[in-house]
């Protein structure tokens, strides 16, 4: 597997609150690593601005059949609540966390939608991490028309605090959505971060005069990652060693403190201010 000459190198960013992908060609890549192809997203409910990534959404109709993902998925779901037609179909959100619990590897759990409705959760991951490759796909036929799913190598982050048994779960999910595990490797998305950093070029001239030229991630330099998202935030940090590769010297780790954790804190606190004032102003 480490030998195949792959055409393509393809990382989908599965995320609490926002997805994407990017991939690069293996002749990109020997002249400049950090070039890389991404997906630009538009957000039909709102203005014309692009993103490098589309919302964590999901919907199925009321057979279970996938029906939109990212800001279509959002946009169709708003119609449907708009006609009062949303209450057999299936619309997750912000549904990665419900691995951040999984201590067994079993199959047979269901999450639940919006309104409580359940279905099977390698539905709702296997689903998306497809439409997602199918998205990738689309566009790396766009510079090679012949690519196919195995002259890809793929990558699939995933948080460093995950279980041994979530990041099973990841895997499994990404076979039933047509990758080969045999061409996919699961990556902590802190130690992604870590080794592209080592890549980028940062050079600054102390005294402006051409002289004492500092440059980053020299041979002994230590670094921190810190990544910071919608759901965890992971940590880890690296050496550069004097060959230019890097050794992990502090264990990734991280928890359950994203931004998510951040709205639900704040939104427990207006609760918790209005309820003062209705109480307050109700006494005599």
């Amino acid at each position: 597997m480490a030998t195949k000459n792959y055409l393509l190198v393809a990382a989908i960013d599965f995320g609490t609150t926002y997805s994407g992908y990017a991939f690069s060609t293996r002749e990109d890549f020997q002249k400049e690593p950090t070039k890389v192809y991404l997906k630009q997203w538009v957000d039909p409910a709102g203005s014309s601005m692009m993103y490098n990534k589309t919302s964590t959404c999901i919907l199925f109709d009321e057979s279970v059949n996938f029906s939109k993902f990212g800001f279509e998925a959002e946009a169709k779901y708003q119609d449907l609540i708009m006609d009062n037609e949303h209450k057999t179909w299936y619309f997750f959100r912000r549904f990665k966390m419900t691995l951040y619990d999984k201590q067994s590897s079993g199959d047979g759990w269901f999450i639940e939608d919006e309104t409580g409705k359940q279905l099977p959760a390698l539905v709702v991951f296997s689903e998306s991490i497809k439409y997602l490759k199918d998205s990738l796909l689309e566009e790396a036929k766009k510079q090679q028309t012949d690519i196919r799913v195995g002259d890809i190598k793929w990558i699939l982050t995933v948080p460093a605090i995950w279980s041994d048994p979530a990041k099973t779960f990841m895997r499994r999910a990404a076979v039933e959505a047509g990758i080969d595990t045999d061409i996919l490797t699961i990556a902590l998305e802190s130690e992604a971060a870590a080794l592209f950093v080592k890549h980028l070029s940062i050079d600054r001239q102390l005294d402006g005069k051409g002289g004492d030229l500092f440059r980053t991630f020299v041979p002994g330099s230590k670094y921190i990652v810190v990544d910071a998202g919608g759901g965890t935030i992971d940590i880890t940090a690296h050496e550069v060693l004097n060959d230019g590769t890097v050794r992990e010297i502090i264990k990734s780790n991280g928890g359950n403190w994203g931004g998510t954790s951040v709205d639900g804190e704040y939104l427990d606190f207006i609760k918790c201010f209005l309820d003062f004032f209705c109480i307050e102003k109700a006494l005599p």
